[in-house]
């Protein structure tokens, strides 16, 4: 491919046994490479520190924890990107010459664990993209190296074009054709891009700035297994576009994701479905005697209705599959008719996967020279669900469904077996009906729920929890428990 050079796929890094020792044989071949390629006719004015390149680092191991990415130049300055699953750091400018790349995971709050060592040079006018993917108990990396193409697209004759290239990232891929079209178009109109496999980069392409749908196929095929939304492609933009496993609810294997010099975009399959749950936290009251601890829950849309029964108190429904679509929802105690809350609204576009919680508020009104009024009304909290399939930590989204006129939130501390809660390092502060996420690292933890009340420190719940490889991301969930001696309880259900 002409103006680009692709580091050979075949090597492999391991992640988890000697990582750094076996890289070394991945590093020293990764630069001879590098030389082999395109060291040769560079003079020494290629490391001069008024010339820059550009370094961009893409994630797309389906398993990782978060990553964290270090650029040290020869003076010992760092450049730090952190880089979850499905997303790329920023296209960083930097001083053309050699650095040293640690790509590393947080094993605790203050170590990381380094997969890779390795230098890197920079080129000037040069961008330099690298990419992870695969399992990440032994993930693929690559490097891809081309020109910058952003000063040409900002010429007079070529500013409402942009520049595209396809990077295949599904490890499961055997090949596919990618395939562009205008948004008011369909496949029949649309233009093959390139023909992509696993680890591969396209040439450029360049097209008319304006909006566009992508199509995906095999290869040779016009059985179309991806088509996207709409996207704007609405700048004079040098796009990467990476084809990525589906992690979603979606029954297509593939997402795209956008990539700029700032921002990555994720579009799922435009016909991908989504996914339901809901979660009941309505506490008895007696405003509300019709209400028992169990309900029935109606959806309703304009072309599709689903029923939820017998959904008792501190439970999880089944997952649900709904079209994309906005819908109505009306809780209703069970076996009765009329509903204690009604029409609370639920939007869900393609591959979303949410789960709504409901709970009970009450608010009391002074009245003047009459008794106050106390009101009871039912909320729905909607929280999208994660889709991470990580091996080394967890996130665990705090959702605190309590009311109580004595406090306002709850501390919520992770304590390992060398620390207190004085000293835990993962902490939150979890306020009524806004969920907050802490990642934890595989191990197991003493989680307490502690709050104050009157200058004194009360524990609500307390509860031994293990996380390993086969944890997934969970809902910690914190309501009132009439059962429980503090009056609370907390619960750990799989998101």
């Amino acid at each position: 491919m002409s103006g680009l050079t692709i580091y050979d796929k075949s090597l492999r890094f391991n992640s988890t046994q000697n990582p750094v020792n076996h890289l070394k044989i991945f590093t020293t071949l990764l630069v001879s490479l590098f030389g082999l390629s395109f060291l040769s006719g560079c003079d020494s004015s290629s490391s001069n520190v008024d010339e820059t390149g550009y370094v961009q680092f893409i994630n797309a191991a389906k398993n990782s924890p978060n990553i964290r990415v270090t650029y040290t130049d020869s003076d010992g300055s760092d450049i730090v990107d952190a880089i979850p699953y499905g997303s790329a750091s920023p296209l960083r400018n930097i001083s053309s010459g050699d650095y040293d790349m640690v790509i590393s995971w947080q094993e605790s709050q203050d170590e990381f664990n380094d997969i890779f060592d390795g230098d890197i040079q920079v080129t000037d006018d040069r961008v330099d993209v690298v990419l992870i993917s695969g399992d990440f108990s032994q993930p693929d990396l690559v490097y891809f190296e081309f020109d910058r193409d952003i000063d040409s697209l900002s010429d007079d004759d070529d500013e409402d074009q942009f520049s595209l290239q396809i990077i295949n990232a599904n490890q499961d891929s055997t090949g596919v054709d990618v395939y562009l079209s205008r948004e008011n178009e369909t496949f029949n109109e649309a233009q093959l891009v390139t023909n992509s496999i696993y680890q591969q980069i396209s040439d450029v392409q360049r097209y008319d700035v304006e909006s566009y749908k992508i199509y995906i196929t095999a290869t040779g095929s016009n059985a179309v297994v991806y088509e996207s939304n709409t996207i704007d492609f609405n700048s004079n933009y040098q796009y990467l576009v990476v084809l990525r496993e589906e992690t979603g609810p979606s029954d297509s294997e593939y997402t795209v994701d956008v990539i700029t010099n700032i921002f990555t975009s994720n579009f799922p399959d435009k016909e991908s479905k989504t996914e339901l749950r809901l979660f009941n936290g309505i506490i008895g009251h007696e405003l509300l005697p019709e209400y028992t601890g169990v309900i029935d829950v109606n959806i309703d849309g304009t072309e599709e209705s689903q029923s939820i029964e017998d959904l008792a108190i501190g439970t999880m429904s089944d997952t649900m599959i709904f079209s994309a679509s906005d819908y109505s929802m009306d809780i209703i105690p069970n076996d009765l008719i009329e509903p204690i809350a009604e029409n609370h609204f639920i939007s869900l576009n393609p591959n979303d996967d949410k789960t709504v919680f409901l709970y009970l508020t009450e608010e009391t009104e002074e009245v003047d020279d009459a008794p106050d009024e106390t009101t009871v009304y039912v909320n729905s909290l909607i929280v999208e669900n994660s889709n991470r399939v990580s091996l080394y930590d967890h996130e665990i989204k705090i959702i605190n469904l309590v009311q109580d006129d004595d406090f306002d939130a709850i501390e919520v501390y992770f304590v390992r077996s060398n620390e207190t809660v004085a000293t835990a390092d993962y902490k939150a502060t979890a306020s009524r009906a806004s969920p907050r996420t802490v990642t934890l690292p595989n191990n197991t933890y003493d989680v307490s729920l502690i709050v104050q009340v009157n200058s004194s420190e009360l524990l609500l719940d307390f509860q031994s929890i293990t996380l390993d490889a086969d944890s997934g991301d969970k809902y910690l969930i914190i309501e009132e428990d009439v059962e429980s001696g503090s009056g609370y309880s907390m619960q750990l259900i799989g998101q």
